[in-house]
């Protein structure tokens, strides 16, 4: 069931990650460029931690290291390119810059740590200091009326996972053919398509300023509610063939 329910978390990450990237092969938006590696990143993560639990009766000591050091790195470079990936989404330069050396430093430091331990839980606390980190920055994007559809789906996205790793922490199992890590999966699973649903359509900060309802609004003429487009049109359709009347009538 644990390896069923990581290759749950596996596919959706993929279908997520090649959708974000199909969609963004014209615009090249470098927000949602990271945010379909940090996909794609957990995908990979998911597929090797459920085969290093489907097969681990079986396979030899040394095959059983490399598949759980692939899950350490990938989800390490996960947690990097989300932060990346929100960094262009919400900040300009200089600020940037600050982030993009922390998410450096971050994947370097959780790398060389990860060299050397094992422990499911450093990952955990690296990957929980990453979600830290880009919902501050979706929180303060929020506030300050910043493509706010996309922040809240990150900020959903990470109460989720907060959620299942608690639940994996505790050890609180629905069944024993149904454990903690098969409920951490399932319930993670919402958050990997709730993060997609945030990155589908962000933007990068440098190419928008307007939150997409807005846009979308201000295109209809709701900013003007008093005179509306549409009506200014059927009022100067009016007025036209009341002339073009006039005139035949006077001729």
């Amino acid at each position: 069931m644990t390896f069923a329910t990581d290759l749950l978390v596996a596919g959706v990450g993929v279908l997520c990650a090649r959708s974000l990237w199909r969609g963004n092969s014209t615009l090249r938006m470098s927000a949602r460029s990271y945010w379909a590696v940090a996909l794609v990143s957990l995908a990979i993560a998911a597929a090797s931690g459920g085969t290093a639990h489907a097969f681990a009766p079986y396979s030899p000591t040394w095959l059983d290291i490399g598949l759980w050091r692939i899950v350490f790195f990938f989800m390490g470079l996960a947690s990097f390119a989300m932060m990346v990936g929100t960094a262009y989404a919400t900040l300009r330069n200089p600020l940037r810059v600050v982030i993009l050396a922390l998410a450096c430093g971050h994947f370097v430091a959780y790398a060389a740590w990860m060299a050397r331990h094992s422990d499911f839980r450093f990952v955990i606390g690296g990957y929980g200091s990453a979600l830290v980190v880009v919902g501050l920055l979706a929180a303060a994007a929020l506030v300050r009326g910043q493509q706010r559809s996309s922040m809240r789906w990150w900020l959903t996205a990470i109460a989720i996972t907060a959620i299942a790793s608690m639940i994996q922490r505790s050890g609180y199992s629905l069944h024993r053919n149904f454990n903690h890590n098969d409920l951490y999966h399932v319930i993670g699973t919402l958050g990997v398509v709730a993060f997609y649903l945030g990155a589908r359509t962000v933007s990068d900060v440098d190419s928008t300023q307007v939150d997409n309802s807005d846009s979308i609004n201000e295109s209809m003429g709701a900013t003007d509610s008093e005179n509306p487009p549409l009506l200014d049109v059927d009022r100067q359709s009016s007025a036209k063939s009341r002339r073009q009347i006039v005139r035949r009538w006077a001729n």
